[in-house]
């Protein structure tokens, strides 16, 4: 195994694991917070240990708020990082489960949707990755099932999160069982210059994104497309509404997106609807079989889909699979 480049927020990861049950990295872009989480997680995984910590045996989960995300994020990375410190060859990777397993210890990946995975199991220690993506509701779930100590990351976009009010502030200040981090791309000594400045030069033109991705502060986006907007859990879903589609967004390149959309008509607050919105799966580069294959193990099959109407040729070939798809009205 070669040796293992790291930042001081790895440092700080490793010198502080024993000594809180949870861990906040808070932290701006490419600050290495996520980064230096794969490091720690790699290292149980070969070794056993964590600081002072040693577990030769158990289970560490990677949880993120769902699966696309997951694969196209810490999942992609951790796999790469196996491979480059030579050690791939070595670890048992079960990848219809996204699990890694090395003499008795085992790293696994599943989204926070995933309600078997996220009730019905103990974990010795979890990783939560873009807390604030997740609800209360299930990292009180997550919380309640781990035995050890359990790190969350995330950048500080959304000061009404739970994340901010329930550990920062509440947990933090009555258990005194939390460890707050907030790292910084000073923090972060093998960027390039070029990606450095880029982040530093945000104070240029939007000091909000300053504020946040560069500070690593508390910041509450002005000017937003739908301001009243909230995260709700997923059992407080409407799925069986009667007012119900399905949208699809199809590209290759860019994202294909299905999204599950309900509309409450019944005035609530100030006379306003409330529309729910539940992504189903967000990936890029799926062919058409692919998509497909999504599909089938999405509940929409009785369900209208509305898709994008540019794609008459993809529209027609999911139709032909006795989907209810059909192209949307452009314009006003």
């Amino acid at each position: 195994m070669r040796d293992i480049n790291h930042t001081k927020v790895f440092t700080e990861l490793w010198n502080t694991a024993d000594q809180y049950k949870i861990h906040l990295l808070r932290g701006g872009a490419r600050s290495s917070k996520s980064y230096s989480l794969m490091q720690m997680v790699f290292l149980w995984l070969m070794t056993g240990r964590i600081g002072n910590i040693e577990q030769r045996s158990g289970i560490f989960a990677i949880v993120r708020n769902v699966l696309p995300a997951l694969k196209d994020t810490v999942l992609r990375d951790f796999i790469n990082y196996l491979t480059e410190m030579g050690v791939a060859d070595y670890v048992d990777h079960l990848k219809t489960r996204n699990t890694f397993a090395y003499n008795n210890r085992v790293v696994t990946f599943f989204p926070a949707t995933d309600e078997s995975r996220l009730k019905g199991r103990q974990n010795d220690f979890v990783w939560i990755n873009e807390a604030n993506d997740l609800s209360w509701y299930e990292f009180q779930q997550l919380i309640m099932r781990t035995g050890g100590c359990l790190w969350c990351d995330y950048n500080p976009d959304n000061p009404d999160s739970w994340v901010k009010t329930e550990l920062e502030e509440k947990r933090l200040e009555k258990r005194k069982d939390v460890n707050l981090m907030i790292s910084t791309v000073v923090m972060n000594p093998f960027l390039s210059d070029s990606q450095r400045e880029e982040i530093n030069n945000l104070a240029d033109y939007d000091n909000e994104l300053y504020e946040v991705y560069t500070l690593g502060n508390w910041v509450k986006f002005k000017g937003l497309i739908f301001p009243n907007w909230d995260i709700i859990e997923a059992k407080d879903f409407p799925g069986n509404a009667l007012k119900q589609c399905y949208a699809m967004d199809i590209g290759y390149n860019d994202a294909t997106v299905l999204l599950h959309i309900v509309l409450d008509d019944k005035p609530q607050l100030h006379g306003m609807k409330t529309l729910y919105i539940d992504e189903v799966f967000h990936e890029t580069g799926l062919t058409t079989a692919d998509v497909i294959k999504l599909l089938d193990e999405s509940p929409v099959r009785n369900s209208r889909i509305i898709a994008d109407a540019q794609a008459k040729s993809f529209i027609e070939e999911i139709k032909r699979r006795k989907y209810r798809i059909r192209p949307c009205k452009k314009g006003p």
